[in-house]
């Protein structure tokens, strides 16, 4: 019989519900993994030059995903290769690590001595109606770019990892729009 939680749920359900949870160990993995990324130029160079994170012939011979992924094996995560691949793609072109501010809430801050956001209302809204990971990952790209590649890397990976998420819509929504709406 599997283990439980104090609430009855399986333990292998939390560990995928709560993977890049704020606090949890996979967040802090997460941080050190971009951080050792940023040092390390060929893999980073490696994973930004992924045009198509759910193409396994481009992403399965970088060695910065594998670190990752298997890092959070380690730790008892049930790691989603296709949900994984988009997060380590697109935390390469991640240049600061902003863990002050929702991801979200700053593609709705105000462009420097402007009052619209970095990320355009429309922008966003169609970044969060895109199904498709391909066409997100590449709206993600450029939307990383316009916040001048600064982000909470948690958050991001939070994000992109349950992309297709009614959660992860809601609170970047509700995130973008408290930012922008100041």
């Amino acid at each position: 019989m599997a283990s439980t939680t104090e609430d009855g749920k399986p333990e292998s359900s939390v560990q995928i519900r709560d993977i890049f949870k704020s606090g949890d160990s996979s967040s802090a993995l997460v941080v050190k993994w971009w951080e050792n990324l940023k040092n390390d130029r060929g893999s980073r160079a490696e994973l930004k030059r992924i045009s198509d994170p759910g193409d396994p012939l481009q992403i399965a011979h970088c060695r910065a995903y594998h670190r990752l992924y298997w890092d959070l094996t380690k730790l008892g995560y049930q790691v989603n290769v296709n949900r994984i691949a988009p997060v380590t793609a697109i935390l390469s072109h991640v240049d600061t690590h902003d863990r002050s501010t929702h991801v979200a809430a700053r593609m709705g801050q105000p462009k420097p001595g402007k009052d619209k956001p970095m990320v355009s209302e429309l922008r966003f809204k169609l970044l969060l109606s895109t199904k498709d990971m391909t066409a997100a990952y590449k709206l993600l790209m450029s939307a990383v770019s316009l916040i001048a590649n600064e982000a909470d890397v948690v958050t991001l990976a939070k994000g992109v990892y349950w992309w297709l998420s009614d959660i992860t819509y809601r609170e970047w929504f509700q995130a973008y729009y408290s930012a922008a709406l100041k």
